[in-house]
């Protein structure tokens, strides 16, 4: 490979992604995640955000939730990865409390199904199996498999997370990091469950992957028309069911992001997700999921800490060899 060839491919993606641009439809067409419905916005779909006061959030009781994992383990048949959980409490700008939650999970393979052990209590802990499709029996299990299982063992004690402050807070406004997206039936009975009782709860998404049917970026189509048809202001478009909207927050930011909803009462809160996200830091996103995402990431230095921890009672690297030559490889200076 040389140099040349590196630039044209530069200019190669480059052309793709002005083509995209410049042919850049005034109607975006997608189908929701969820419903699978048919989804449409154009110019006339874009609105204004009205600028909120401080004053008008400082009783308002509001909880951030976010949650974070690392493999501190893995072998063909085991692995071992912290779980960490995170919580902000607020009332209106206020922070009066940090909540955190962690423990060790352990899956194992079996003859029928992966085993999941949990060790640490959570007082939101609910019980999930993972899916015999998802144990992947076969015998062709990767690295990439652990960390899929643990993902979602994760996101779904987030959820029992929210669901236990919905009942120890149940006037406040939680605001969860990432989607409402789901193919797990646990997961969908308590989304479901939120819908249902219209409880205000805003799922925040920093990416998406969401297409147009021309296989456009809907985030991106969405930033041209409100560069557009409000250039200097901050904007949103929502869907018909009021559950699904596309945002961005504050009149300096580039991004823009996706929220979902449980309630379709939501515009008045997007305002006070305004407020919370002119952090010059990163404008348009709402600091306080800045701040909780912080407390429930896991630094490399912990993982570390605990291998090293582990290293004392087992020779690692004689379990870890089945699946790491690649690491080593990784490490040769040619």
């Amino acid at each position: 490979m040389t140099p040349t060839t590196f630039t044209a491919a530069i200019t190669a993606l480059r052309a793709t992604e002005d083509a995209s641009e410049l042919h850049s439809e005034r109607k975006i067409v997608f189908h929701h995640p969820s419903t699978y419905a048919t989804v449409s916005f154009d110019e006339y779909s874009v609105h204004s955000l009205p600028v909120s006061s401080k004053q008008n959030v400082t009783t308002l009781p509001l909880l951030f939730v976010d949650g974070g994992n690392s493999l501190i383990f893995q072998s063909a048949s085991s692995c071992l990865a912290l779980l960490r959980f995170a919580a902000l409490r607020y009332d209106g700008l206020v922070k009066h409390e940090r909540i955190i939650h962690e423990c060790f999970v352990l899956i194992t393979r079996e003859k029928e199904r992966d085993s999941v052990r949990y060790f640490n209590e959570l007082p939101f802990f609910q019980n999930f199996s993972l899916r015999e499709e998802q144990s992947n029996n076969s015998g062709l299990h990767t690295p990439n498999d652990w960390v899929a299982q643990i993902n979602k063992l994760r996101r779904f004690q987030e959820l029992c997370l929210v669901e236990h402050l919905h009942q120890q807070y149940p006037t406040s406004t939680i605001v969860l990091d990432g989607s409402l997206d789901s193919d797990d039936a646990k997961e969908l009975a308590l989304i479901q469950k939120w819908q249902q009782q219209q409880y205000p709860l805003f799922a925040f998404s920093k990416s998406s992957t969401l297409l147009t049917l021309d296989n456009k970026s809907v985030l991106a189509q969405c930033a041209s028309l409100f560069q557009q048809k409000l250039p200097h202001r901050s904007a949103f478009v929502v869907d018909d069911t009021q559950t699904l909207f596309f945002a961005r927050l504050h009149t300096h930011s580039s991004h823009v992001f996706r929220i979902d909803t449980t309630t379709k009462e939501s515009t008045s809160l997007l305002q006070i997700l305004a407020v919370f996200s002119s952090d010059p830091v990163f404008w348009g996103y709402p600091y306080p999921l800045i701040e909780v995402d912080r407390m429930a990431r896991v630094s490399n230095e912990e993982c570390n800490y605990y291998r090293t921890m582990l290293g004392t009672k087992i020779d690692i690297r004689k379990f870890e060899s089945s699946v790491s030559a690649h690491a080593v490889l990784d490490k040769i200076m040619f």
